[in-house]
């Protein structure tokens, strides 16, 4: 009866006894350990949808450029000078960031279609003595740009801002596709590059040809009399698949052990990530703006930690979420490709008139 009149007692309250909290501390780890996996999915499906809205946007700024300039935007000028990804800034409501490299002197020339560096080995090139002048909000403003996968990097690396031994400016996690036709499509007696002009004249790999470069987006025409002038090499009927059946561009593989990583010369490329404002002085624009589409190589690689000091990964299309790949087709739809794509698959979307039309549900 005693314990029946102290349980009754007014105020009085029973306290937990220690396997009752470690029941409960248990619950809660249970529910921890059941509701962070859709945490975390919930928080990379964000992630993904801001990459697809990334790509949709550069869709659709091709197509604005298309109408603007009555041509595909080039890969580049030509070497050593903008590529893509500055040409479409305008229509990426990147007015600001486009004027502000517009206005670059760089060794005496001006105007977008100015030499920017005078080498690979110089130790102080043109662009990166312009990039160490800006203030370091100017530098920053290039994080707006829709280049950076979520996925793959914060904001802040989007800038490569290095010693003396990088080439400064922003990075891309999309690329261009590259397709060689030689004996086939997709072969590898040759470098898959895109055509550029040096000064005027055309050039590229001493193994290529124009009319080996089958992908979609490929260099500007370029005259230098009676001044230095440009003009789209292609427009929309270069791409002879059709416009849904044609990738324009994807995610690009760099190992994230190599994220933020670059450096200025051009063997050092392999696997490592790049600033894509301006192109090489090598006779092609492979490095950075450039996946490579090749029998015998990765399409696409399996792993974000996939890494080679050989050519396996090189140029490869390749991304940080789980078991796929984003790519936008020239008609502005952005699909997703599993990682176990073939390169055989990866040729029939990238040619642009290899005759193999392939459909991405």
């Amino acid at each position: 009866m005693r314990s029946t009149e102290l349980s009754a007692t007014p105020g009085r309250r029973a306290a937990f006894t220690i396997v009752e909290l470690l029941v409960v501390i248990a619950i809660v780890g249970v529910l921890i350990g059941l509701l962070l996996p859709a945490v975390q999915a919930a928080r990379e499906a964000a992630r993904r949808l801001s990459c697809s809205n990334n790509l949709k946007q550069i869709g659709l700024a091709v197509h604005s450029f298309h109408d603007a300039r009555l041509g595909i935007p080039p890969a580049g000028i030509s070497e050593k000078r903008f590529t893509f990804f500055v040409l479409i800034m305008p229509f990426l409501e990147q007015q600001a960031n486009y004027d502000l490299l517009s206005s670059i002197s760089v060794n005496g020339s001006s105007g977008i279609e100015k030499v920017l560096w005078p080498s690979w080995t110089g130790s102080h090139m043109g662009f990166n003595a312009w990039w160490d002048g800006l203030s370091a909000a100017q530098r920053s403003g290039f994080s707006s740009l829709p280049y950076g996968c979520p996925s793959r990097r914060a904001g802040s690396q989007k800038i490569i801002d290095k010693g003396t031994n990088y080439m400064r400016g922003f990075a891309s996690d999309y690329s261009i596709p590259a397709v060689r036709k030689g004996s086939s499509y997709g072969d590898q007696t040759g470098w898959a590059s895109v055509w550029l002009q040096v000064n005027g004249t055309e050039r590229i790999h001493p193994k290529e040809q124009l009319v080996d470069m089958r992908g979609p987006i490929r260099g500007a025409k370029m005259v230098t009399t009676p001044q230095m002038s440009w003009s789209c090499r292609d427009d929309f009927r270069w791409l002879q698949d059709g416009l849904s059946k044609q990738i324009l561009l994807g995610e690009k593989h760099v190992p994230s052990s190599r994220v933020g990583f670059c450096d200025n010369q051009p063997d050092s490329y392999r696997n490592y990530d790049i600033s894509v404002a301006v192109s090489s002085d090598q006779a092609d624009y492979r490095i950075g703006i450039v996946s490579g589409i090749q029998i015998g190589r990765s399409f696409i690689t399996l792993s974000p930690d996939d890494y080679s000091n050989d050519y396996t990964y090189l140029y490869a299309f390749g991304s940080s979420h789980p078991a796929i790949a984003q790519f936008v087709m020239a008609d502005g739809a952005v699909k997703s490709l599993s990682v176990s794509t073939s390169m055989q698959v990866g040729i029939a979307l990238c040619a642009v008139d290899d005759g193999q039309v392939v459909s991405i549900d």
